[in-house]
């Protein structure tokens, strides 16, 4: 064990009043801390310590060696603990979404994440397809407008935020919808699947089944 450990374990002490608390927070056993307190008193010659009822009461020793190291020994896990979060951040993670949400939304909130050398790998597509690939394990994250489906077991969806779609049309072509099969079925009357593929979720005119329940609804985009 090095010398740093020691000072390490001997500030825990002086700050937290007893072994056992600089044990938890160490993560080891009081015997461990005991042998290491003893270890650098043999190393100073000096008492730090006086047990007691009110657990480890600093000696002027104690007092002067912590003037000197506490501020060197947090600068010095300050430097550590950033060093772990970059290395953390480094990588690859595969990211799945729709194309307008990707450029308006993900990238402008994921740039400091690359700054800090995270690489993301972007997949432009549709939800289906999208969550398709990130249960066969293609993709490690995808942002989609649709729960995964039941059948596709170890996929956990979060809502992130609600989006509402509005259809405007001209007076018209608004008096030229059918209102009865606008009830019924609004994508076929409105017949937009060939222009919005991407928003409503569908790949043609003929898609009524799995898009037409979120028509004219908001549609919630994970």
């Amino acid at each position: 064990m090095s010398d740093l450990d020691l000072l390490a374990t001997f500030l825990e002490i002086y700050r937290r009043g007893s072994l056992t608390a600089a044990a938890a927070a160490l993560g080891v056993s009081q015997p461990a801390v005991s042998g290491q307190l003893a270890r650098l008193e043999s190393q100073l010659d000096s008492v730090l310590f006086e047990r007691s009822r009110r657990g480890a009461v600093p000696t002027p020793r104690a007092h002067e060696l912590a003037r000197h190291i506490a501020s060197p020994m947090d600068q010095l896990r300050g430097a550590l603990a950033q060093d772990a979060e970059r290395r953390s951040r480094q990588g690859t993670v595969r990211l799945g979404a729709a194309g307008e949400l990707t450029a308006s939304r993900l990238v402008p909130a994921l740039a400091p994440l690359v700054s800090g050398g995270l690489r993301l790998d972007f997949t432009l597509g549709l939800a289906d397809d999208l969550l398709s690939a990130l249960a066969e394990g293609e993709l490690d994250l995808v942002v989609s407008s649709i729960r995964p489906p039941a059948g596709r077991r170890g996929l956990v969806a979060m809502p992130f935020v609600d989006e509402e779609f509005v259809l405007v049309a001209t007076p018209t072509t608004a008096r030229s919808v059918d209102q009865g099969r606008l009830a019924e079925d609004p994508l076929a009357a409105l017949a937009i699947c060939r222009s919005w593929p991407t928003a409503l979720n569908c790949r043609s005119s003929a898609a009524t089944g799995e898009a037409s329940s979120a028509a004219g609804r908001p549609t919630r985009s994970r």
